[in-house]
């Protein structure tokens, strides 16, 4: 090398060094903010089981000053079928009939399978046959056989709505009336009287009853053999289907029923009339 050339290596010596200590105090800044973001992802942890632990132990007071929570779980319903028969276990107020009033299920005339066509636009599925008449005799609530079979499946399922209103005349001034929210207003009133609560509550009961009751006695032992959810929709189901007693999802049935009973003609004249 040249005198040139060393002078050149020599003055580039200390920059190289100046670029290797800057690296490494670098490296040292990087390892020390490691450090700390170790550090704060602990204080993290320890912040969240502190919280958790907390919270917990506020849970845990808060279930100790009401004293409804701390009822055991073998006290309350555990299924949907204990629930359902805790508000409609009708078996002990309507015990089934005896075998000379139970409901015996009569073919319609061809007179009023044509005027129910025309009532409702359709012929009517299932077994059926005209529950009460209209002041002119036209028929004015059908009762429904609470089995009927599939169109797809061609199995027997269960079909809760036992009384079917009919009558284009009623179906229309209900209509208006549920139209004006008639089924909040329904549900208001009956839910705002403790006696009317238990009378209505009735009418489920009753109505289930009279469905169940309907059935001939081998299509019974049938029921039995059904599913835990089709059972109970033909066996505690209430008007219509009504899965709660406090439901007032169609007025039309409500009335159906009114028209077919004697237990509800109290709530059924206050809502309509």
């Amino acid at each position: 090398l040249n005198s040139a050339q060393m002078a050149s290596l020599q003055s580039s010596k200390p920059d190289r060094l100046a670029i290797l200590q800057e690296i490494q105090e670098k490296k040292a800044v990087a390892n020390a903010m490691k450090k700390d973001l170790l550090t704060l992802k602990q204080q993290l942890q320890d912040l969240k089981l502190a919280y958790t632990a907390s919270v917990s132990q506020l849970s845990a007071q808060l279930q100790s000053l009401n004293p409804a929570s701390r009822q055991s779980k073998s006290q309350a319903p555990q299924t949907a079928t204990e629930e359902k028969k805790h508000w409609n276990d009708w078996q002990q107020k309507f015990p089934p009939p005896p075998p000379e009033k139970r409901v015996q299920w009569t073919q319609p005339s061809q007179k009023d399978v044509k005027v129910v066509t025309k009532q409702l636009g359709r012929h009517p599925e299932g077994v059926w046959e005209v529950a009460t008449r209209c002041p002119s005799g036209h028929p004015q609530t059908l009762r429904v056989y609470p089995l009927k079979e599939d169109r797809r499946s061609k199995k027997r399922l269960p079909h809760p709505t036992y009384y079917w209103l009919t009558c284009p005349a009623i179906i229309s001034q209900i209509g208006v009336i549920e139209n004006d929210k008639g089924c909040a207003r329904a549900k208001e009133w009956v839910l705002a009287d403790e006696e009317r609560e238990k009378e209505y509550k009735r009418n489920h009961m009753q109505y289930a009853a009279e469905r169940f009751h309907s059935l001939k006695l081998e299509d019974v032992k049938f029921v039995d053999t059904l599913s835990e959810g089709m059972r109970n929709r033909i066996k505690y189901s209430g008007i219509g289907g009504s899965a709660e007693w406090t439901n007032f999802k169609c007025l039309h049935q409500i009335y159906a029923h009114h028209l077919n009973s004697n237990v509800n003609t109290q709530i059924h004249i206050n809502i309509y009339f």
